[in-house]
């Protein structure tokens, strides 16, 4: 019975050594699969990403030789335009100081002709600016004299009014002196008949 249990545990063992081993192959067989396809797969890729870098290197190539020579005859007429605007300018420069001068004479004519009568205009307004101030000053100058004879006319007329008033003041109480004593002689009279 050991011996029997012994020799099946020995197989047991065997059986899943041999599942083991079998499992370790096969998964080392599909992980060299797995390693030559991805091994292929980038050896594809890089080919093809080297056909790719090669064909755009060539187009860039030739779109920089194709650009080199559009810039070369754009170049060409860019300065051939600007010689042309450059003339063009150039004459426009010129034809336009010729009537700027022309301008500038009649310009000059016209302001000194106005210029001249805007003085003769000062001369006159200045002139009678100045007859208007010597007017305005006699004005008041005058005012001034009619304001002080009028002040002393008042003044006199005050002081004319104030001995008027105490005339009058010390008549009305020379008239009520005389009322009263009038007054006290007849309560006097009256007081001695009574008596």
């Amino acid at each position: 019975l050991s011996t029997e249990f012994s020799r099946a545990r020995r197989e047991k063992k065997e059986k899943i050594r041999i599942a083991k081993r079998e499992e370790i192959t096969q998964e080392s067989l599909f992980k060299s699969k797995v390693h030559r396809e991805h091994n292929k797969k980038l050896r594809d890729n890089e080919l093809r990403r080297k056909r790719e870098s090669v064909l755009t290197r060539n187009k860039i190539r030739i779109n920089h030789r194709e650009g080199k020579e559009k810039l070369k005859l754009l170049r060409v007429s860019e300065d051939s335009a600007y010689f042309d605007e450059r003339q063009a300018s150039s004459e426009a420069q010129e034809n336009f100081k010729k009537k700027n001068l022309s301008r500038k004479r009649q310009s000059l004519a016209f302001r000194n002709k106005h210029a001249s009568s805007i003085r003769e205009l000062d001369s006159m307004l200045g002139q009678k600016s100045i007859r208007e101030e010597k007017k305005s000053y006699e004005l008041k100058v005058s005012g001034e004299k009619d304001a002080e004879a009028y002040k002393r006319k008042l003044e006199e007329e005050r002081r004319n009014s104030f001995a008027f008033r105490n005339e009058e003041a010390s008549k009305q109480r020379a008239l009520s002196k005389e009322i009263q004593d009038n007054e006290l002689q007849e309560r006097h009279a009256s007081f001695e008949l009574n008596l």
